[in-house]
């Protein structure tokens, strides 16, 4: 028999689970973790923007945290009363039941024990290491997963300044296009203009020539053809021209999203073509079916995603209430919906007219320079990215970094009616 459950739980409650050692001044974070204070730093030292726990991984603003004097003390008294296991110390604990030294580490139960413990049944067939080979397997596992974990938040860092940069080369495609527009149309108007002169002084010098003589009718029509180019003859064919060109260089395409009525809220009206929602103070006549929100006014996306890049947009105008963002399928739609993270919602949303907010482990406040009148949102499956833009200047509102690991649709609130005050509608916008 190895440490007895007791204190071996007490180990466990004692040790730091970065080094696998007793607490050295421990330090406690804001989710109630504790960590040595030179190992919670180093484990930082290699990130250069926001740090989180290595346990829960939430967040910890400005790299916080308190020391904590009472499992200092408790440590303490441990080492005095020698409740360390000695991992790599020759005069190691002893075994409670044969008081033999703790020698060996049962791979299979994952507790220290003596030779004599190693040979009874019930560690048969079982695995055994030496501690010290212990201690080097396991430290060498926890620097593996700790610097794996460290690339993975570069490789998301990266792939967020990535599509920043991708979306600073597509303001930069839209300035070039209003461009070309704009010359082109003052060329075209110009060339009108210039073609309107010709004719006129054509038909002048005719009556010049031979005063009283009838114009054929093919001049007649051929007269009122630029002033119908020059208001129709380029600006619907030209736009699109130029837009398609725009869309082979945007990267994820825009989708072109629908809502699902099967989870619709009763109180929700949704448009024929399924690309707007508003509240209504009458509730619709809808089953109650297992997809449906029964209390939150919310309806889903009819299109899932598991993998790969995707934008969309949604018109929010002047609205004083909305919801916007993505959650997984299995989270829940009935009674009280909480956003965020943790409950399988990541999103941002609009309260009184003009209180922009988002929830990771705590509320978060938004403040975007201009009133966003189009909410962007960027899902990189993969990446673990939902980023959100005001699309109206393609300027960063927020952005979440998680791990997804099941279907996600894309989330919407139109609000409350609020008596009329809040009744225009969310529009999905579909680029053509």
């Amino acid at each position: 028999m190895a440490l007895s459950k007791p204190v071996f739980s007490l180990m466990e409650d004692l040790t730091c689970s970065i080094c696998l050692s007793l607490f050295v001044e421990p330090v406690r974070l804001g989710c109630e973790h504790n960590f040595c204070k030179s190992c919670i730093q180093r484990c930082w030292g290699k990130q250069r923007k926001a740090v989180s726990c290595p346990e829960c991984r939430a967040v910890c603003p400005g790299r916080g945290y308190t020391s904590n004097r009472v499992l200092a003390n408790l440590c303490e008294k441990a080492r005095q009363l020698e409740l360390n296991p000695g991992l790599q110390q020759e005069g190691g604990s002893r075994c409670l039941e044969h008081d033999e030294k703790l020698k060996l580490f049962c791979q299979d139960d994952q507790a220290l024990i003596c030779v004599i413990c190693r040979d009874s049944p019930a560690h048969s067939g079982h695995s055994f290491l030496p501690v010290a080979d212990a201690v080097r397997k396991y430290k060498d596992q926890l620097k593996a997963s700790l610097d794996s974990m460290e690339n993975e938040k570069e490789s998301k860092s990266e792939l967020k300044r990535q599509l920043q940069r991708e979306i600073s080369e597509l303001h930069e495609a839209k300035r070039l296009g209003e461009r070309y527009l704009s010359n082109k149309e003052d060329r075209e108007d110009a060339e009108s203009s210039e073609a309107e002169e010709d004719s006129i002084k054509s038909r002048d010098s005719e009556d010049d020539e031979g005063e009283g003589s009838e114009c054929s009718a093919e001049e007649e029509k051929e007269t009122p053809l630029y002033s119908r180019r020059k208001y129709t003859g380029f600006r619907g064919p030209l736009l699109y021209t130029v837009w398609k060109q725009m869309k082979q260089i945007i990267s994820p395409a825009p989708a072109s999203l629908t809502l699902d009525p099967n989870t619709a809220h009763r109180n929700l009206i949704l448009s024929e073509d399924l690309t707007s929602v508003r509240h209504s103070d009458r509730e619709l006549q809808l089953p109650d079916n297992s997809e449906r929100f029964d209390r939150a006014p919310c309806v889903l996306g009819s299109q899932g995603f598991t993998s790969g890049e995707h934008y969309w947009e949604v018109e929010v105008g002047e609205k004083s209430e909305w919801d916007v963002g993505v959650t997984k399928e299995s989270a829940n739609r009935k009674g009280k919906i909480t956003l965020g993270p943790r409950s399988g919602y990541w999103a941002v949303w609009l309260i009184n007219g003009d209180e922009y907010e988002a929830t990771e482990s705590s509320l978060v406040t938004l403040t975007p320079s201009v009133k966003p009148r189009s909410i962007g949102v960027y899902l990189d499956y993969e990446g673990g990215l939902v980023t959100f833009y005001n699309a109206d200047d393609m300027s960063v509102l927020y952005t979440f970094t998680d791990t997804f690991t099941e279907k996600l649709f894309p989330y919407f609130c139109p609000g409350f009616f609020e008596e009329g005050k809040n009744d225009a509608p969310l529009q999905l916008y579909h680029f053509k």
